[in-house]
């Protein structure tokens, strides 16, 4: 199976987009990128690439092209870098793990064997811009890697096993899942230790995301077509379970939690929904008949991109607002768009 349709198939499975907030603390050099947009990836008249646009479809803008699929965009917490994932043409797993750059209109390679997951980015960012951890093909199963952008090298703490890693709040620790048949949600400590296992459901673990007050992880958990969101307490390991449910997104204040479910309606079997941490139902942020998935939040918290797929060969990036309520899909003229991510600022 080519990569290209590896990644349609794994979209269409619903898949996820990662971003990070704030940008005092961004890496030296890391320049000032751009405010208020969304990347993504795209297939075009002229191949694939990485692109950024305007909430309001305006000010389309490629910012460099790749010979293989693109997706998963990864802004770092300045928001000068996009991190992102790019097939081989013709190949399969791994794909190549790279680095936009803003300040130099350049893009690096960071890793050639780099893993892309299901429900989740592959790769996460340090809180302070200077490090990026995600997994790596070694042998049968997939390691935790880090690359220091300082130093522009791989760095090991520890050879540990595991894949779809995301980096705490407070940049201590990072939350990862395990590749073993048992499954598990774990955390390590960034500068080394054993991990500690916080939740192994019989299902198995996927795509954990860090609250922004670093008190809970939300995570999907369980078998393909039958995927549960549950609520992990950092201090505790207590479960809540939020019922059906993909790709969870924090709002930047930490109250909300929106994620990809099956349609209530039955119009689609996947719409946006949100729910209200401390309490509340489900609710649907978006009903429409096409296949709503990877919703990202706008850095006010007032809107959510997502990804609104008619089938395989149509796609659009829309943007649904809160307050006041209203959907706008972007007009992105010959372009097959993939998994948005905000901007954080």
């Amino acid at each position: 199976m080519t990569f290209r349709l590896a990644a349609f198939v794994l979209i269409a499975a619903a898949l996820l987009a990662f971003a990070c907030s704030g940008d005092d603390d961004a890496a030296p050099g890391s320049g000032s990128g751009p405010s208020d947009v969304i990347a993504f990836g795209a297939e075009g008249p002229d191949g694939d690439g990485l692109y950024i646009v305007k909430p309001d479809g305006s000010g389309l803008r490629l910012l460099t092209a790749e010979s293989g699929f693109v997706a998963y965009p990864m802004w770092s917490p300045g928001g000068g870098r996009i991190a992102y994932v790019a097939g081989v043409p013709g190949g399969v797993d791994p794909v190549l793990l790279r680095l936009y750059e803003f300040e130099t209109d350049t893009a690096l390679t960071v890793s050639t064997l780099a893993v892309a997951g299901q429900f989740g980015a592959p790769a996460t960012w340090s809180p302070d811009g200077r490090r990026i951890a995600f997994s790596e093909v070694a042998g049968d199963a997939p390691r935790l890697r880090v690359y220091d952008l300082e130093r522009a090298e791989l760095i090991d703490s520890a050879r540990v096993s595991g894949r779809s890693p995301s980096w705490s709040p407070d940049g201590e620790e990072l939350a990862f899942v395990s590749d073993s048949g048992q499954g598990g949600l774990l955390v390590m400590d960034v500068a080394g230790g054993e991990p500690e296992v916080l939740a192994s459901r019989p299902g198995g673990e996927e795509g954990p995301r860090w609250s922004p007050d670093g008190d809970v992880i939300a995570v999907v958990e369980g078998e393909e077509g039958e995927e549960a969101l549950l609520l992990v307490e950092r201090a505790s390991g207590a479960v809540t379970e939020l019922g059906a449910g993909l790709v969870p997104s924090w709002s930047p204040d930490g109250r909300r939690l929106v994620f990809s479910a099956p349609s209530e309606d039955g119009k689609t079997d996947l719409d946006i929904f949100f729910i209200a941490i401390e309490g509340g139902a489900r609710q649907p942020l978006s009903q429409s008949t096409t296949r709503d998935l990877w919703p990202a939040w706008s850095p006010d918290g007032n809107s959510v991109a997502l990804l609104s797929q008619v089938d395989r060969q149509s796609a659009f990036i829309c943007v649904v607002r809160l307050q006041p309520e209203g959907r706008d899909c972007l007009s992105l003229p010959g372009l097959l768009p993939a998994t948005p991510a905000w901007s954080p600022r």
